[in-house]
């Protein structure tokens, strides 16, 4: 019979947890460059850890899920300020019964319908 003690359950969590964040991290360098070159590596990790603590917060498990939160993050602020929109984003993000995805495919819809699809970028400068 195979036996998981709990630290070992944590340590399996702990290293996904470090692997996604990589990955975020990674895809921030990747798809936003300029952006990483203004956070650096160690902020683009301290995004990347930011940003999945907020996903834990707000019930969104998936990968995916917390793709799309980094993604409206790089573009509209980590709360959301650069969008008109903001306020609606947050209630959604705080609603207590929706599943995570659904949250995130409501956010990400209204947005693009905003934009149009487009990246935002700030007045005064690039992302």
């Amino acid at each position: 019979m195979l036996v998981i003690r709990q630290a070992q359950m944590r340590r399996f969590s702990e290293t996904a947890l470090e692997s996604l964040e990589r990955r975020l991290k990674e895809h921030i360098r990747l798809e936003w460059p300029a952006r990483f070159e203004q956070l650096g590596d160690a902020g683009s990790g301290a995004l990347a850890a930011r940003v999945t603590r907020r996903a834990e917060k707000c019930g969104i498990e998936n990968s995916g899920g917390i793709l799309v939160l980094l993604e409206l993050w790089l573009q509209y602020g980590e709360g959301f300020e650069r969008s008109p929109d903001a306020e609606w984003a947050r209630n959604m993000l705080r609603h207590p019964s929706l599943p995570g995805h659904v949250k995130m495919a409501a956010i990400q819809d209204r947005f693009d319908a905003r934009t149009g699809g487009r990246k935002l970028v700030p007045q005064g400068g690039t992302l």
